[in-house]
């Protein structure tokens, strides 16, 4: 696996620091649905695809826009 392919996995803590919540929260999110579902790698170890969540947010400025 190269460096780019890498960089194209999040961990929870990753996306808690981005969105400003927990590591948890980020794991209940996906667990609920309400956010995109990670990569198991292993049985503890999850990675979400950076793509997965650009779109997700997209999604999420579309649905905000579409509300004004």
């Amino acid at each position: 696996m190269t460096a780019n392919e890498i960089l194209q996995y999040l961990t929870a803590q990753d996306l808690g620091i981005a969105f400003d919540v927990s590591p948890e929260t980020i794991v209940k999110w996906s667990n609920a649905g309400t956010f995109p579902p990670p990569i198991r790698l292993s049985k503890t170890v999850l990675r979400w695809k950076r793509v997965s969540i650009l779109e997700h947010i997209l999604k999420l400025e579309k649905a905000e826009k579409e509300k004004v």
